[in-house]
C-alpha cells in the first residue's frame, strides 16, 4: 500500500512539475549536441553534421555555444550559427521549440566540441500549448 501511495505521489509531483508555470525551468544543459561525419570531403577536409536537440519541455532562446578555436572551410548560414569572438549565436537567437532538433554542417580537419554556454528558457505551459495548437 505504501509503495502505491509513493508512486501516486511521484506521478502527481512530476505532472505538476511539467505543467505548472515556472516550476521546472530548463537550462543550457538540456541542449543535447551530437555530431557525426557525413563522409563528404570539402576543400580536402571532412564534413561533420551537428545536431542541436532541445530536450526541454519548454522553448529555449538566445542559445549561445562556445566556439573558441572553431574553424570551417564550409559556409554556414549565419542565421543558424553566427560566430562572434569565442561565442556563436545559434539559430539567430530565436526560440528552439520543445524537443526540436536543428542541424548544420561544417568541414575541418577534426571534429570540434560545441558546448552550450547560455540559453534563455521560456517555460510557460499556456504559451507553449497555444503555439502547438496553432500549427
Amino acid at each position: 500500500m505504501a509503495a502505491q501511495i509513493f508512486k501516486l505521489f511521484m506521478a502527481v509531483t512530476l505532472t505538476l512539475c511539467l505543467f505548472a508555470e515556472g516550476m521546472c525551468q530548463c537550462s543550457k544543459d538540456d541542449l543535447k549536441i551530437t555530431q557525426s561525419a557525413t563522409g563528404t570531403v570539402i576543400a580536402g577536409k571532412p564534413e561533420y553534421k551537428v545536431d542541436v536537440f532541445n530536450a526541454c519541455p519548454c522553448t529555449q532562446s538566445s542559445v549561445t555555444l562556445d566556439c573558441h578555436g572553431f574553424q570551417t572551410v564550409e559556409d554556414i548560414d549565419p542565421a543558424i550559427l553566427a560566430k562572434n569572438g569565442d561565442d556563436c549565436l545559434f539559430n539567430n537567437g530565436s526560440p528552439i521549440s520543445p524537443f526540436q532538433k536543428i542541424f548544420f554542417y561544417y568541414a575541418w580537419d577534426s571534429l570540434f566540441t560545441f558546448k552550450p554556454v547560455f540559453s534563455q528558457p521560456g517555460c510557460s505551459f499556456k504559451r507553449d500549448l497555444a503555439v502547438s495548437n496553432s500549427n
